[in-house]
């Protein structure tokens, strides 16, 4: 299950969509991959620019969470035909755009990673020659 939650209101950030995008499904895949089966992942985008994917899966053992967004990576039990890329796709391209990418525990056990990505300052307008997503 995928529970969504954000506010009322389109959060604008600066960016090149196609890539937001296959990051956002990057960590959504991800949550999926790793969550048992019949708990949720939750997908939450925030005011401030930043989307935080949570699920209720193993987590990152602490002496892997660097590593973890490093290329072809792959953690302990890791389940799929996956290639360890992921995270290090995520982590380059919250680079390209001036943001970046955290990992944190959830509560209860599991992984919430966070993308921040820079906000329009105006969430209503998007400046001429200016690509942005919403969230």
């Amino acid at each position: 299950m995928i529970d969504f939650d954000g506010p009322e209101q389109p959060v604008w950030v600066s960016g090149q969509s196609d890539a937001v995008e296959d990051a956002l499904r990057n960590l959504i895949e991800n949550a999926i991959i790793y969550s048992p089966p019949q708990t949720e992942v939750t997908v939450a985008v925030l005011p401030e620019g930043a989307v935080s994917i949570s699920d209720h899966g193993p987590g990152i053992p602490e002496q892997y969470r660097r590593s973890s967004f490093e290329r072809f990576w792959r953690g302990r039990g890791a389940r799929g035909a996956g290639a360890g890329l992921r995270l290090a796709i995520v982590a380059q391209i919250a680079a390209a755009h001036g943001g970046s990418v955290e990992f944190k525990e959830t509560s209860g056990g599991g992984a919430t990673f966070t993308l921040r990505l820079k906000s329009m300052a105006d969430n209503r307008a998007v400046p001429a020659g200016n690509r942005a997503a919403a969230c």
